[in-house]
Formats: C-alpha cells, structure tokens, sequence
C-alpha cells in the first residue's frame, strides 16, 4: 500500500492553514456570515484567465488544495528520499509509533487503524457533496453553513470539501462554465476546496452514481491519503449542497449544540474508529419557506402541461390550498414531533442491528482508510452507494461485506492445516461473539449510529409535503413497513412473511410466568413485559408453535438481506457463520425487529416501575439528586419532580439577580467556570456533571439561606458548605455516595435550627 504525500506541500499548506488560525478573532456565534466568510478566504481575488472565460477548466481545486496535495514538488523533499513522489504507506506510518525505536511495520491499513485508535491519532474531515451547475453560486453560503460552529483548530487544520458539480452529459459546455465559476468562488477560502466534474446520460437523476463519483474520485483519495501521512485518520463526511446547520442538538435551551464533527470525535475519541457513523435529520427553521417553494415549482410544471384553463384553475386552488395548510400554526411543530418519532424508530431497530435502519446519506461518515486501502491490503471492494435513489440500501451491504473481508483477515489462521482443532476452535468462538456483539478487535466497534443524537439540520420540503398530503412520509420508520423491507434480501424474499400477523398473535400470547417477584398480578405494565418476555423465549426456541407459524420467515427464500447478515466464504474455517444476525437467529431476530418499539418502552416503563419500587423513600438516579435530597430532607423524605424542578428554578433566579450576579461571576471565575456554564448547568434539567456541576450545592445553599451538610459515605466524612452571603442558620444533611446526593433512609433526614 502508497500512500502519496508531499511534506514540502504540507509545510505550504501548514503556514497558510496558521494564517488563517491568526485572523480568526471573534467566535463564529458572534459574527456576521460575512465576516465568518473573509476568516475562511484569502485577500486575494482569483483573476478569471482566458482559458476559464472559454470554458476549459485547468485546475480541480483552489490554493490550499494544492498546497494540502500538490505532488510536483515531492522529489525537492529529502524526507520522502528513496520513493520520488511516492511516499510508502509503512514509511509514512512509522511516526505515528511515537517513538524511533519501535520497529513494527503496518503490514494493512488494519494495523494503522488501531495503533492510531491507541494513540489517538486526531481525526480528519473530508467533506463530500453533490451539487448542480446551477447550484454553484451557492458555493459561498454553503461552505460557511458547513464550518460554521466548528472548533477553528479542525476547519483550520484537518477539514477538506469535495465538490461534485453535475449537468446532464449534453450539457457539457455549461458544465464547464460552471466549473470555472465554482473554482473563482472556492480558489481563495482557506479551507482546502477540490471540485469533480460529473455527467449522466438523461432520465432519472442518479444520486448514487454521483455519490460514487465523488467518494471515489481521484481528489478525495487525494485528499485523504494527504491526511494520513500528516497522521491523521480520515472519515469522509457524506453532506447535502444546503445551508442547513451542522450542530447537533442541544442539551439546554439555553446553548447551542456542538457541530457534528466536534460530537463525532468526542465520541469516538479513545473508543472506536467505526466502518461507519451515522446520524439523523431534523427540519431546518425555514422548512415552511422551503415546501413553499418547492409546492410552487410542482405546481408551476403542472400548470405547462395543462390543456385547459379550467384545469389550471384547479390546480390553482389546490396549490393555494396546500400552501395555507403549510402555514397554518402548529404545522411545523406537529412535522418536527413526526421527525422525531421516526428518528427514535430507526435507533430502536439499530438495537437490532446498526444497518438495519436507513442512515440518510446527508449525515454519515465513511472510514477513509477504508475506503483507500481496502482494495490494495484486502482485495475487497471499498463501500460504494446503489446507482439510483435509495442509495444508502446497497452502500450498507458492501460495508457488510467489508465488515467480513476485515473480520476474517483478522481471525481467519495463517495455516488451517497446520493449526490444531482446539485453537482454530477458540478462534471460531471470539470471532462469533464479535460478530453478534458488533466488536472488531482493531477498530473497537465496527458502526456507531444515534439517529436523535447526531441528527442535522436537513432541506426536508419533500418529505414535509407528502407528510400533508397522506399524514406521512416515504422515509418513516415508523410502523413496520420499513422494517420489514429492510429486513429481507429482495421483495420475493419477504413473500408469505408478515411483521403485523406476529403482532397480532402477539397480543394473544399467553405469558408462561412472571418476570419479577413483587410486580405480578394485575399490574398492566408488567403483565405486558410478561407476554413479551414470555415470546422471546418461545422465539429462542425454533420448535415452538410462534416460531413454526406461517408468517414467521421459516422459509429457504426468506433471506435476510446482506446488510445485516453477509455469510462468509464456502469451505472457509468460518464458513457457518455471517456478519451481524446468524442465520440460525433469523426467526427470532424478526419478531424482535417486529417487537422493537413496543420492547423498547415496555422495558423502560418496567425498569422505571421497578427503580420507584426499590426506592422507596430514597432519592432518584435522574441527574436531579441534589435538588431531590434537599427537597426530601425538608419535607419528610417525600419525591416530588416538581419539587426538585422548583428548587432548580430558585438557584438560577438567585443567581441571575442583579445583587448576587457579581459575587457568583467572582465565585465562578475563581473555579475556572464561566457564568454562562454556570446557569446552563443550573437551569438544565438532568444536568450536574462538570465543575460547573460542583459549584451547585453552594449556589443551591445560597438561594435557600442554609447550610448543606454532606456527609461522604466513602470516606465516612462531613463538609459544611455555607451560603455565598450571610446566612444559613439551618443546617440540612444529606448524603454523596460517589456521585449520587440522597437521603436513603427517614432516620437519616435531620433538621436543625442554629439559635
């Protein structure tokens, strides 16, 4: 494997990168989009040539993209002396070894993957998009709209964009145009910035295909294996030409959430360095400004191909119709809530498998050693989308397929002959239970997908109409329709099976025996967590009457489709086996894919049940406990979430009042907390970790004129934590076991007035 790398480029591309570093002076939140924008440009205006005003394009990308990739300068390096412009892949890995002596070659980009993921090798961005020739004079807002809100250490260092600009092939003149207009608007950001030219034949639009022409086009390459030998670890993030937000959202509504690329490092930071990661969606603020207009153009295209003026006129109504729907109030919360909805639906079937949901190609990250390496080191086909729409369905099967050419470099013997049957025995057995647990022994975990957590702002106008005209969208997890397409193989693979007819036997299923002592009887929630408990055990067991029914997929053809079950090779060592769902697990996989939701919030419902009951007069584990322990201390050990909530409230009111704001900012400032970190950790609901979190039992004692007693059980100590101002004459005690305030016993909850 060669990777090419220039580090006299590097050097160039370093100095402009530090540069741009040097003009940023305010943070993005507190700029004007123009003046965000010059921090991302250079002074210089790019000058069109002769050749740009005929339409020849003689360049692909704008100055910091050659200086990140530029290669013509290589042989002036004495770095990369003995390869030319060549740069070797096991050369150019060594100095992420952290030390000269440590002799270990990377034989596979396997090996660069996890000696990076142990030393923590930063991660790198490259910005994949698809947009039309008309599209480009967007170029500006939209490269803004995807840095914006990111930590200016990455966009200035370790981000890179993309660009597939697309016209039909008979368009090529225009395309050409377009091309040279999007290089002078791209020449002079300081972000790296490549442009890919991309035609298609006429008919349908094949998103697919134009994904695929930039994923794989020689300037993503470029760009990532630019990123590895500056000691990076690459993820390509597959993005929408659109000005929607990059956040994620927030905990509080009092702040912003991060940019997607700074939540996917911290959650991947010393854990995993996954295949894939994928997020959600959520409507962009201006949904209703979008579906309007898009309604506008549908309409428009109707109103050409009418012959009459009586049916334009109804297509006038029915337009103005639609249009007054959209605006009506509530209609872009009541949407939103429906997002929601099918974002938690599709985590639920992640539980099942991560592919078996579909990520929206607008919000996932592909592994860019992967996707560079995997043909050279494993002979095995990189992860590509389908050629149409719904896209995303054949790009989660070659990452399965992937997932097993990996798994098996990794555990399949050097020499079967020459192993004995014990070791070959043990190794079947690891890599099973990796292969249903979704571990990989270099990456650490082979997806991560949080559709709620990581959902993005999204142009959703399209799904948003079709939501008015039927009450839903063609995208929906919700219900199992869905499911059960994605599921199975191929339409003729589901035949004669139904997700619905085994919820309908379900809810005749007679339970064969409680689940927890104390709860049994007429308790509705546990009664029904006893009849799908009880299910799951006649599921595990293939002779029993559920599993042998005529709905269930107990059929040869009924295969699961490779996504979520790719068998490996014929007369392998593993060749009983498969990625993800084993086959012998099919029957009871699908009444948990059918079961999902229902399972989720039964499981929930009994787990809360189950805690109030033990419990009792202690404090619950909801991030609230200081706020419960006190009220319970003063009430007589009584639980109340309003309570607790009021007690929140009263912090932050006495916080933000004119007379105690000072000497809070004072406090704070000498704990290393800002104000702001403060209040949101006090006014956000669940919120008490961090040092800002430290700081509440003072805040708290303050606002309520008392002293908090906390007696520590691990170290068998007290500390008295007094009012900010004069004060506290009553004491009230309460208990820190590790991180959880409580008063778990009425004999422990005292009150004392200090005369």
């Amino acid at each position: 494997m060669r990777v090419r790398c220039n580090k006299a480029a590097s050097e160039q591309s370093s100095a402009l990168l530090t540069q741009a570093s040097a003009a940023v002076t305010e943070s993005p939140r507190q700029q004007t989009q123009a003046q965000r924008l010059h921090q991302l440009r250079a002074t210089e205006p790019l000058q069109a040539t002769a050749a740009d005003a005929a339409g020849v394009v003689q360049r692909i990308g704008n100055r910091a993209y050659d200086a990140l990739v530029d290669e013509d300068s290589a042989s002036e390096s004495s770095d990369v002396e003995g390869h030319g412009d060549e740069w070797d892949m096991e050369d150019g890995m060594q100095s992420m070894h952290g030390s000269e002596e440590h002799d270990a070659r990377h034989s596979t980009y396997l090996d660069a993957v996890e000696d990076g993921l142990e030393r923590s090798v930063p991660i790198a961005f490259v910005i994949n998009a698809i947009l039309s020739m008309h599209e480009v004079e967007h170029l500006p807002e939209v490269v803004e709209a995807m840095l914006s809100g990111l930590d200016r250490s990455i966009w200035g260092e370790r981000v890179a964009i993309v660009l597939g600009i697309n016209a039909p092939e008979d368009q090529g003149e225009a395309l050409d145009r377009a091309m040279a207009r999007a290089l002078q608007l791209a020449h002079n950001f300081r972000v790296p910035i490549a442009l890919v030219r991309c035609t298609w034949k006429g008919g349908p639009f094949p998103y697919g295909e134009m994904r695929n022409a930039v994923l794989h086009s020689d300037e993503t390459s470029r760009i990532c294996r630019a990123f590895v030998g500056e000691e990076y670890h690459p993820y390509v993030s597959v993005q929408d030409f659109d000005t929607g937000s990059r956040r994620v959202p927030a905990e509080s509504v009092l702040s912003q959430g991060p940019h997607v690329f700074n939540e996917v490092e911290r959650r991947l930071e010393g854990h995993a360095r996954p295949l894939m990661v994928g997020g959600g969606y959520r409507p962009s603020p201006d949904l209703v400004a979008r579906a309007l207009k898009r309604l506008e153009s549908q309409y428009a295209k109707l109103r050409e191909q009418a012959r009459d003026e009586d049916t334009r006129q109804e297509l006038d109504e029915a337009e103005a119709a639609i249009a007054a729907q959209l605006q009506e109030r509530g209609f872009l919360a009541r949407f939103s809530e429906h997002v929601q909805h099918d974002m938690a639906s599709r985590q639920v079937l992640a539980s099942v498998h991560p592919l078996l949901p579909y990520t929206p190609e607008p919000n996932l990250f592909l592994d860019g050693m992967a996707l560079n390496f995997a043909g050279e080191d494993l002979q095995a086909k990189p992860p590509s989308f389908g050629k149409g729409a719904a896209e995303y369905s054949m790009l989660a099967k070659t990452l399965s397929a992937l997932e097993m050419a990996e798994m098996l470099h990794g555990y399949a013997p050097s020499d079967p002959r020459s192993s004995s049957a014990m070791r070959i025995g043990e190794i079947h057995e690891r890599l099973s239970a990796d292969l249903q647990s979704g571990r990989h022994p270099q990456r650490g975990q082979n997806y991560l997908v949080d559709y709620p957590g990581l959902a993005i702002e999204t142009d959703l106008s399209r799904l948003a109409l079709a939501y008015l005209s039927t009450g839903k969208d063609p995208q929906s997890h919700i219900g199992q329709g869905q499911a059960m397409d994605r599921f199975f193989d191929s339409k003729e693979a589901k035949n004669k099976t139904s997700m619905s007819q085994f919820l309908g036997t379900l809810k005749k299923h007679k339970s064969d025996g409680p689940i927890l002592r104390g709860l049994e009887g007429e308790d509705p929630i546990h009664g029904q967590a006893q009849r799908l408990h009880s299910a799951l055990r006649a599921l595990s067991d293939p002779s029993s009457k559920l599993s042998r029914s005529t709905f269930m997929p107990t059929r040869t053809y009924n295969k699961m489709s490779s996504a979520i079950s790719t068998p490996f090779p014929k007369g392998g060592p593993f060749e009983d086996l498969s990625t993800g769902i084993q086959p012998s697990q099919k029957g009871m996989v699908f009444g948990i894919t059918a079961m999902g939701p229902e399972l989720a919030t039964t499981r929930f419902a009994l787990l809360l049940k189950t805690l109030l009951a033990r419990l009792g007069d202690g404090t619950p584990l909801d991030g609230n406990c200081l706020y419960h322990a006190v009220h319970q201390a003063r009430s007589g050990g009584v639980v109340s979430n309003e309570a607790a909530a009021l007690l929140r409230q009263q912090a932050v009111a006495w916080v933000l009042d004119d007379a105690n704001l000072p000497v809070v900012s004072e406090y704070a400032f000498t704990h290393g907390v800002s104000i702001d970190a403060l209040v949101d950790t006090l006014s956000r609901n669940g919120a008490w970790g961090g040092p800002a979190g430290d700081l509440a039992p003072r805040i708290l004692a303050s606002a309520l004129g008392i002293t908090l007693v906390i007696r520590l059980t691990d170290s068998g100590t007290e500390v008295e934590v007094p009012p900010l101002l004069d004060g506290g004459a009553a004491q009230v005690v309460i208990t820190l076991s590790g991180q959880h305030y409580s008063v778990p016993r009425a004999n422990d909850i005292v009150m004392e007035d200090r005369q």
